[in-house]
């Protein structure tokens, strides 16, 4: 009994983090992130929500950089433009 109410505790201390593992995420705080999943992990091994969440920002770190890379590839279009004239 004691031990199935320890194991909810963590499972649902660890769905916590993920939450704010995702916020940290969608500030742009990406190691932090990471940190927060590694440390749900460590609470609630296996978790679904962990993995669903490390994937997720994953795709949303790639969506960044690949936004940042195209940003500095227009800003340096602009610039050559500018100084051709």
């Amino acid at each position: 009994l004691r031990a199935e109410r320890d194991s909810r505790s963590r499972i649902t201390q660890a769905r916590r983090l993920v939450t704010d593992a995702r916020r940290f995420a969608d500030a742009g705080d990406f190691r932090a992130a990471e940190s927060t999943l590694d440390e749900a992990a460590r609470l609630a091994p296996g978790l679904p929500e962990i993995a669903q969440a490390r994937a997720d920002i994953s795709r949303l770190r790639s969506e960044r950089f690949q936004r940042m890379r195209e940003r500095g590839q227009l800003v340096a279009a602009i610039q050559r433009a500018i100084d051709s004239f």
